[in-house]
């Protein structure tokens, strides 16, 4: 299997190209081929060397976290059935993902629908989990308004998308200016 590995902590040059044993779903996991692998802030900060909070992997190391594919194969005690399904999913350990396959709990796995491509489903996996996440966990209630930092990145703007989608009452961009439609 071909994937890309990181021999040393550093800029993207310490990324390469490594054949690697294919790996097997264990109990309650699956294998997904992967189409896309995300690349997210959390996984460049790592790759130099730096943890914003995981630990740092061993070297050498297959970078990734977030992937959406085929489930292609299934360990024991998963049901046969999620094989050939569209799926995002993190991965196990939260690395492994820019290979051609990668190992995820059955658990992780959320369908991808119809209609959704598998890039814009690993784009908004990550970022669309935590903005509900944290509008869930902020328990707004009409009324009241959020401020959202940086509403131009991906996080920021899944947020606004949520609050106007009844998870928050009202919310203002950093400008100071209402957003149509959002304000009391």
């Amino acid at each position: 299997m071909r994937a890309i590995q990181a021999t040393e902590f550093g800029g993207p040059e310490v990324l390469a190209e490594v054949e690697l044993p294919a790996p097997a779903a264990g109990p309650g996991q699956v294998v997904v081929a992967v189409e896309v692998a995300a690349i997210d802030f959390v996984q460049t900060q790592l790759r130099r060397g730096f943890t914003p909070g995981p630990p740092l992997p061993e070297l050498p190391y297959v970078p990734g976290a977030t992937v959406s594919g085929e489930a292609r194969s299934v360990g024991e005690g998963v049901d046969e059935q999620w094989v050939g399904r569209r799926v995002v999913t993190r991965t196990v350990n939260a690395l492994g993902a820019y290979a051609e396959l990668a190992v995820s709990d059955v658990d992780s796995l959320v369908v991808v629908p119809d209609g959704l491509g598998l890039a814009e489903a690993a784009a908004l996996h990550d970022d669309g989990s935590t903005a509900i996440g944290l509008m869930n966990r902020a328990a707004v209630r009409p009324g009241e308004w959020v401020l959202v930092e940086a509403a131009g990145g991906g996080r920021g703007q899944l947020a606004g998308a949520a609050r106007r989608r009844g998870r928050g009452a009202g919310d203002r961009r950093g400008e100071g200016e209402p957003e149509a439609g959002t304000g009391p």
